[in-house]
């Protein structure tokens, strides 16, 4: 199996919509599961999390850009891994 690695830098996107917020200070949003939830999209991923009884891991907090937040939560680490089999 190969992979690629590849590293987007500060690139955040929302894993729903995939509107690009590299350059936004918008705040909001969730994280529900692994997905990083943008502002624009959290209240219907927050009321459909809630109508399947699926936890809502964590909210952006309102002192915080969205893409701030999100690049804290990476922990330094901007890479993804496209893996071929």
């Amino acid at each position: 199996m190969d992979d690629t690695i590849i590293d987007i830098g500060d690139t955040v996107v929302c894993d729903f919509c995939n509107l690009d917020y590299t350059d936004s200070d918008e705040s909001g949003g969730v994280l529900i599961g692994s997905f990083a939830v943008c502002p624009r999209c959290a209240p219907d991923a927050i009321r459909n999390a809630e109508k399947y009884h699926e936890p809502v891991d964590a909210v952006c907090p309102p002192h915080k850009s969205f893409k701030q937040w999100v690049l804290d939560m990476r922990g330094g680490d901007n890479t993804i891994r496209i893996s071929f089999s």
